[in-house]
């Protein structure tokens, strides 16, 4: 089990700051709080989104 920190995000509960890390376990991930004691389990389907293929956008010159 590993546990990691995300500096400067905010809990989706509480709105603590810098109090969020992702566990990741053998079970996937996990989100949680040191501060509320918030925990959310990470869906599996989310892993699967697939990413759109963009195109470039040229911008004109300004005179």
């Amino acid at each position: 089990m590993k546990k990691r920190f995300i500096a400067g995000a905010k809990c989706k509960n509480c709105n603590a700051e810098d109090t969020t890390y992702i566990n990741y376990g053998q079970n996937g991930e996990s989100l949680h709080c040191v501060e509320c004691e918030f925990s959310e389990k990470k869906e599996s389907h989310e892993a699967n989104i697939v990413v759109q293929e963009w195109t470039p956008v040229r911008l004109r010159d300004i005179d």
